[in-house]
């Protein structure tokens, strides 16, 4: 591989010896990756310096590699101690994960640790805490020896992508972008091509609520980068977050493949998110088998209150109503744990999912409503996507029961869906918009108002994300025209 800044960023801290050492390895490299891992193999098969020990050990925390011998080895430099709590963990936002982490920061930076080495564990530690209120500390005593120190300024990257995750842990989504693109730029310009990915990849990520058509290419770029430098973890994030913007746009038929992917790229260990995520994709297509046993795999971590959710979820799909009620109870119980508002509002969903599914649409929308009132102002479209979907379809069974009743049917959050699909050009879930919309003219005789609503949505786009969805469409297409032919309205 040719030099890369990743690494001679070191170069102006560091003897010419080592340089010279780092210089040879690169040369016999394939990739970033493979060099992490020659890299590795020197300090473990030689005696190696504090700095090339540190530098290896830095490497391997961001290639995302969970294990390192170089650790065991060299247990007695504080200095690399840090580097053995990974980014990316759900590990770091536990209060005793915090603590430790600090702790190892406060060993390892006690004189007379140099300047560039307090300044990257500083600033790469506050990214992996940027979930904590303790990471703006972390970031503050980071930027002071930054600004007292210019050549340092090759981990300004670094300290703009910690910026960027502490704004977004605080819902400041403009402040997040800016920040990620400040990061890009920079690390772009110094050759730095591992903090290029990290703010390409959160930046794709703080966009896909506002232009998701924007985060996907700027994932993809990051996808790029990540296949360049070889490193499977970072193929696997990028993977994961592309999944995230197909089911946003509602292509199922995509987001499943991307997900399992990442899996595949990044191995089953830690992954109870992505097996959530694969359980509610399974349960949006009413594949309620698949959605249980990705369940079942996510509360292999049984901390994960979402697993349960997921799986009351998928019980619901099978129509085993009375396991997700006694699941449900159970679920609440590990929600009101957290603390979490956001978490509250998916137990409203779910829910609001069993009384649909239990014929009471009242009861249903009353409590997806608590969900709407507390998800609306976070601005997550996945979430908002699939709250309007289930308002509208509740919506929709109320209309057709106001037929024998007095009751009257707005129809606001049918069309409030079907606003929201087009505000961000979301073909998916259009598409379900469209199927509801079609029930509805059904329901009141306009057969051709159905027929047409259809056909509309059906050309809205051929990608084989919406493939399942498609297929629905056409179901119902042949529905209306069958209905349509046996009451002679064929124009």
């Amino acid at each position: 591989m040719e030099p890369l800044g990743t690494i001679t960023k070191y170069y102006p801290f560091i003897d010419e010896e080592l340089q010279s050492n780092l210089d040879s390895l690169m040369k016999e490299s394939s990739s970033y990756y493979d060099f992490v891992r020659r890299l590795e193999n020197t300090v473990l098969e030689n005696e190696a310096s504090d700095n090339l020990v540190y530098i290896a050990a830095a490497q391997r925390w961001y290639a995302g590699e969970l294990e390192s011998a170089i650790l065991e080895k060299y247990n007695s430099l504080a200095t690399i101690k840090p580097w053995r709590f990974y980014w990316g963990t759900h590990e770091s936002y536990k209060f005793e994960t915090c603590q430790a982490i600090l702790q190892s920061l406060d060993s390892a930076l006690e004189p007379p640790t140099d300047d560039w080495i307090a300044a990257e564990l500083l600033l790469a530690h506050a990214y992996n805490l940027a979930a904590r209120q303790e990471a703006v500390k972390l970031q503050t005593k980071a930027n002071a020896i930054l600004d007292r120190q210019p050549e340092l300024l090759c981990f300004k990257p670094l300290a703009y992508i910690a910026e960027g995750m502490i704004n977004h842990n605080w819902g400041k989504v403009t402040d997040t972008t800016a920040s990620c693109r400040k990061a890009y730029e920079l690390a772009h310009v110094n050759d730095d091509s591992v903090y290029e990915f990290f703010a390409l990849l959160h930046l794709g990520d703080s966009t896909k609520n506002i232009n998701p058509y924007e985060s996907l290419d700027l994932v993809e770029q990051s996808y790029q980068i990540a296949s360049d430098l070889g490193v499977p973890v970072f193929m696997g994030e990028t993977l994961h977050s592309i999944g995230l913007v197909y089911e946003i746009l509602g292509e199922y038929d995509l987001a499943i493949p991307s997900q399992l992917e990442c899996i595949n790229e990044v191995g089953t260990a830690g992954s109870e998110v992505i097996f959530a995520i694969l359980s509610r994709l399974y349960a949006i297509l009413g594949q309620g088998q698949q959605s249980l046993e990705w369940a079942d795999r996510c509360l292999e971590d049984k901390e994960l209150h979402l697993g349960y959710l997921r799986k009351v979820r998928a019980l619901i799909v099978l129509d085993r109503l009375d396991e997700a009620e006694a699941l449900l109870e159970f679920a609440g119980r590990k929600v009101l744990q957290t603390g979490y508002e956001s978490y509250l509002a998916r137990y409203h969903f779910v829910s609001g999912l069993l009384d649909m599914a239990k014929g009471e649409y009242v009861n249903a929308m009353g409590t997806l409503e608590q969900a709407y009132e507390i998800l609306y102002p976070l601005d997550r479209l996945i979430f908002m996507n699939e709250i309007l979907i289930a308002l509208s379809t509740s919506e929709v069974a109320l209309f057709k029961q106001s037929k024998t009743s007095d009751e009257i049917i707005s129809g606001r959050w049918l069309s409030n869906l079907e606003n929201h699909s087009r505000s961000y050009n979301l073909p998916g879930i259009a598409m379900q918009a469209a199927l509801l919309r079609s029930e509805v003219f059904k329901s009141q005789g306009q057969l051709q108002d159905a027929y047409e609503t259809l056909q509309r949505a059906i050309g809205l786009t051929d990608s084989p994300g919406v493939k399942t969805l498609r297929k629905r469409i056409d179901a119902r297409i042949q529905e209306i025209e069958r209905l349509i032919h046996d009451k002679g309205l064929v124009s």
